[in-house]
């Protein structure tokens, strides 16, 4: 609404704006929900077979779902250890579309258990092949065509109602991911380059899973040196 008054006014449609001098009192803080690690170890449990390692790769690796839906079978390097980020799925699954923003094009390392489960994937579900448009799409549907978000979102809710957890996105399981790695002391930076996005972003959304600055800095002047300072042990007189 200021911005509109704003405009208004630079354009001379308005003499002033009625924003001026406003200050809007501070919004509160709403706690993001995160699912907890119990919660996602029981979602993989119950997901179906064909899809679980698509699961295991969202919920650790933390991809945009569009290109998790992409992933091809030349994309995991497996010598390499990385997870080669170059495409997504379009929004009706019918062709590949260019990355969200230039960060999204990335390389993401991945765990040996999650390669693992990349693996066995591609054996019991071979990637596709023959198909000039999808050639070596990993996940597809029990009908041989790339796997559509809402298709996969239906598959998701019941997953999560056999698992007993209240709420599962793919979303939610990005934030996961990400949450995990900065939990765990994963420098921003490095947390912003396997997301995809810039170190700005990554603290305006995660700054919730950023342990506590008094811990941190508590922690660092506890591996401090001892120093010492050469006072005394006599009482120190009055006054002094």
């Amino acid at each position: 609404m200021q911005s509109v008054f704003k405009a208004a006014a630079a354009d001379r449609l308005i003499g002033w704006s009625p924003c001026t001098g406003v200050t809007l009192p501070a919004a509160e803080a709403v706690e993001r929900l995160m699912l907890t690690p119990e919660q996602v170890d029981a979602v993989v449990a119950a997901t179906p077979a064909r899809y679980r390692a698509l699961m295991v790769v969202l919920s650790v690796c933390g991809p945009r779902i569009g290109e998790a839906l992409a992933m091809c079978a030349d994309d995991v390097d497996r010598d390499a250890g990385v997870l080669r980020i170059r495409r997504q799925l379009g929004q009706k699954a019918q062709a590949f579309a260019p990355l969200k923003v230039r960060a999204s094009r990335r390389d993401i390392p991945v765990p040996r258990h999650v390669l693992t489960a990349l693996a066995e994937h591609q054996l019991a579900y071979p990637p596709l092949r023959g198909d000039a448009d999808f050639d070596g799409l990993m996940f597809t549907s029990p009908q041989g065509r790339p796997l559509h978000y809402d298709t996969f979102a239906r598959i998701m809710r019941r997953t999560a109602a056999q698992a007993g957890v209240p709420w599962l996105t793919a979303l939610g399981l990005r934030h996961h991911a990400g949450s995990t790695l900065l939990h765990r002391g994963v420098p921003v930076t490095t947390v912003a380059k396997v997301l995809g996005n810039t170190p700005a972003v990554l603290l305006r959304t995660y700054a919730h899973a950023l342990p506590s600055g008094d811990d941190l800095a508590r922690q660092a002047m506890e591996r401090s040196p001892n120093v010492s300072l050469g006072v005394s042990q006599r009482p120190v007189e009055r006054g002094v």
